[in-house]
């Protein structure tokens, strides 16, 4: 029996098993993961590779592989679960990746543009994340120009900077998740709080202004507090 006929005849099992999965979005590493630990419980051969397996996926329609070039000429293949969504596909970059800043901004409608950059966050831990801060380190660290980051990745003429936030324990974030869409983003006073911190990322200050305007019938002030 052909490898693909052994897919074929498991595809129901594996479709149910990719359904209820909170992730749409994966790179080859995650699903030859999962490949490696349900194979067996779904009766495929010891033989059985991930490569093939990710191959049966594509030829299927049921993985749509797009393809990052990264800032250093590298290349990134993010596969999403029976969807195309930019949204959901570009969130495959990073583990654990929520939008931020001017894509946040559009998401809640504080913007008017279309963005061709977007900004996707993922948080990590610092050694000075849980000291006191000293008045003169703050004093320092506004005194200097904004840093940017120049990890990013380009597809079909769209820039995705990939941020490295402080750890918030992913406070503020909410999550998109519909037939088509999965993917997670700050709320809109989060999202208010990060583009005032960084307008460099939120389409320059005049852009955060009207988008405090836009905003300020719909923000809980209490949160903003």
């Amino acid at each position: 029996m052909s490898r693909k006929s052994a897919f074929l005849l498991v595809r129901n099992q594996i479709e149910q098993l990719f359904d209820s999965l909170d992730a749409r979005s994966f790179s080859s590493m995650s699903i030859a993961q999962i490949f490696d630990s349900w194979k067996r419980k779904w009766g495929l051969p010891k033989s059985s590779k991930a490569k093939r397996f990710i191959q049966f996926l594509t030829d299927s329609n049921l993985m749509l592989p797009r393809t990052y070039t990264s800032e250093n000429g590298t290349q990134k293949i993010v596969y999403t679960w029976k969807t195309e969504d930019d949204f959901t596909s570009y969130s495959g970059l990073v583990n654990g990746g929520y939008y931020t800043h001017y894509t946040a901004m559009y998401l809640h409608q504080l913007t008017l543009q279309i963005p061709k950059t977007h900004y996707l966050n993922c948080e990590h831990r610092s050694e000075m994340e849980h000291g006191e801060l000293e008045q003169r380190l703050i004093d320092a660290a506004f005194s200097k120009p904004q840093r940017k980051s120049s990890k990013h990745y380009l597809t079909g003429g769209v820039k995705i900077v990939i941020l490295n936030g402080k750890f918030t324990d992913r406070m503020g974030v909410i999550q998109v998740k519909n037939e088509t869409q999965t993917f997670f983003y700050t709320d809109l006073e989060r999202t208010l709080i990060d583009i005032a911190i960084r307008p460099v990322y939120s389409g320059g200050i005049f852009e955060v202004l009207e988008a405090y305007k836009t905003a300020r019938d719909s923000a809980d002030v209490e949160k903003l507090a």
